[in-house]
C-alpha cells in the first residue's frame, strides 16, 4: 500500500448507477441472479468497497475536504459460454476538494475466468468472481497517477 503515504484522508460520498444495457440490477446468471448485499445497489457495493480500501489504508475521514463520488456505468457478467465466463465493469470516479473537481475519469475492467457449461458450476463460480472484479477495478483506480495526484 505504498500509494497511501502520499495521499490525504478522504471521504467517500454518493455513488449512483447509470441506467442502461450492461448495467442490470440484479445481474442475471442463467436464470439465477446476483444481487448486491448493500440495499440491492451495486453502486453502494462499489462505494463500500472503496470505503473499506481507504479505511484499511488509514486514509478514510468522513469529514475530509477531499470527497470521492462516482457512478457505476457498466456492471455485467456473462456465463453463457461453454468454458469461459466474463465480467465487465466501468465506473466514473470524481474527486472534489473543497467543492472543486480535481479528477473526473472512467475506469474500466474486463475479466475472464474458466467456467463450465454446467450451471451448477458456472453460477457459483461467477458469484465468487464478482468481488474480484470490483477489486480489480479499484486496483486500477489506485494505480492511476492522476487519481492519486487528486488525493494529495
Amino acid at each position: 500500500m505504498g500509494f497511501t503515504r502520499a495521499i490525504q484522508p478522504s471521504a467517500v460520498g454518493a455513488f449512483d448507477s447509470t441506467a442502461g444495457k450492461g448495467n442490470a440490477n440484479p445481474i442475471s446468471l442463467r436464470g439465477s441472479s446476483l444481487e448486491s448485499p448493500y440495499d440491492h445497489s451495486y453502486a453502494k457495493y462499489l462505494a463500500e468497497a472503496l470505503t473499506q480500501e481507504l479505511s484499511l489504508a488509514g486514509k478514510l475521514a468522513t469529514d475530509a475536504k477531499i470527497v470521492i463520488t462516482g457512478a457505476l456505468q457498466k456492471n455485467d457478467m456473462n456465463i453463457g459460454g461453454f468454458s469461459t465466463g466474463t465480467g465487465d465493469m466501468a465506473a466514473r470516479f470524481v474527486v472534489t476538494r473543497d467543492g472543486a473537481v480535481r479528477y473526473d475519469q472512467v475506469t474500466t475492467v474486463h475479466d475472464e475466468w474458466e467456467s463450465s457449461f454446467v450451471g451448477a458450476i458456472a453460477i457459483p463460480t461467477a458469484q465468487q468472481r464478482y468481488p474480484l472484479i470490483v477489486q480489480k477495478l479499484l486496483g486500477q483506480l489506485l494505480e492511476d497517477a492522476a487519481f492519486l495526484q487528486a488525493l494529495k
